[in-house]
């Protein structure tokens, strides 16, 4: 059965791009606003923005899916584009939405993305999609939430390291999903045993503080995510608050001075430290030595908030307002 070519929803449709809508949609491809965060440049000239089509339109063909041109059901006019493409150098589908400057702020943009979603499976045959937004594009990452999309984890993407989210389709979305009722979706734990050999993972530096992960939200469904911390001396985090996962610590080395609620205790080698969600703890190495010490968040969403940690300077103090926001974005608040 050939693939529908048009996708309506209760206030625009969208088709495949033709060349003829270049014109058109060179009014957004060249506002700096709307490109802001998107990898590529924005178009200086309507001829690039015919080549821009032109590659989407490939696509499509190549893949059978790509990213369509929306048109407002009442004026007629054409207003963004959205759809799907896929991730660099993969078959993986990743969601797209971009809305002409004056179309924001309309709920357009989670209206038209969930419509995608619900066709997706049937269409596509996917069972995944991924999506991404660079860290500041809080807009894109609200649409992502009310979406239902996870954290999954950090990847290369166009020259960027972008915090790639996934969202299973597994089962087919059923009904049809208006933007005033969209659920996040479920997790369901992975049916795959996984070795994590000693000595792997991905490393990064948080703060100062050199971090592994060990296994991701991903390859748990967003359940947990499991990290190693190599801490020097003196270093660790201050007293705060995880309003949304529970947290357990296990020191491997060293020694580990936690605030947990209102008791100060030292965890050594072979010591477990729990806390709950709503409790105020904090930790810091202690002694001459670094200690090392593995811990567990559940759920794994927090996985989001050190990806992006990890991007700031750590030869430098960090801005402690500029800490303090990006951690409230996660449901965590200093004491």
């Amino acid at each position: 059965m050939p693939t529908p070519q048009v996708l309506s929803t209760a206030r625009t449709h969208l088709r495949p791009f033709e060349l003829t809508d270049a014109d058109a949609a060179f009014a957004w491809f060249s506002d700096p606003e709307v490109m802001r965060y998107i990898p590529s440049p924005p178009d200086a000239t309507v001829r690039q923005t015919e080549e821009r089509i032109g590659r989407y339109r490939e696509h499509g063909l190549k893949h059978g899916f790509s990213k369509w041109i929306i048109i407002d059901e009442k004026t007629g006019a054409p207003i963004g584009d959205a759809g799907f493409f896929t991730l660099p150098g993969s078959d993986r589908a990743e969601l797209g939405y971009r809305l002409a400057r004056k179309e924001w702020g309309k709920g357009l943009a989670t209206e038209i993305a969930a419509r995608w979603l619900e066709v997706a499976p049937e269409w596509y045959g996917f069972r995944e999609v991924f999506a991404f937004a660079h860290p500041e594009n809080q807009s894109s990452l609200h649409v992502m939430e009310k979406l239902g999309f996870r954290y999954s984890h950090v990847e290369k993407i166009y020259g960027t390291d972008a915090p790639l989210h996934r969202l299973s389709l597994a089962p087919a979305l059923s009904g049809h999903v208006s933007s005033e009722s969209v659920s996040p979706a479920l997790p369901t734990m992975s049916s795959q045993a996984l070795l994590v050999p000693a000595g792997t993972g991905t490393t990064f530096n948080v703060l100062g503080i050199a971090t592994t992960i060990k296994v991701t939200a991903a390859q748990s469904d967003g359940a947990y995510v499991l990290y190693e911390q190599v801490i020097p001396p003196g270093l660790g985090v201050p007293p705060h608050v995880h309003t949304r996962e529970d947290e357990i610590f296990f020191v491997l080395d060293g020694e580990v001075e936690f605030l947990a609620g209102t008791e100060v205790v030292v965890a050594k080698a072979g010591d477990i430290v729990h806390a709950p969600r709503n409790v105020p703890h904090a930790y810091k190495a202690i002694g001459e030595t670094p200690a090392t010490m593995r811990f567990l968040a559940s759920p794994g969403d927090i996985e989001a908030m050190f990806a992006q940690l990890a991007s700031w300077p750590s030869d430098e103090p960090p801005d402690l307002g500029k800490l303090g926001e990006l951690c409230a974005k996660f449901g965590i608040s200093f004491a």
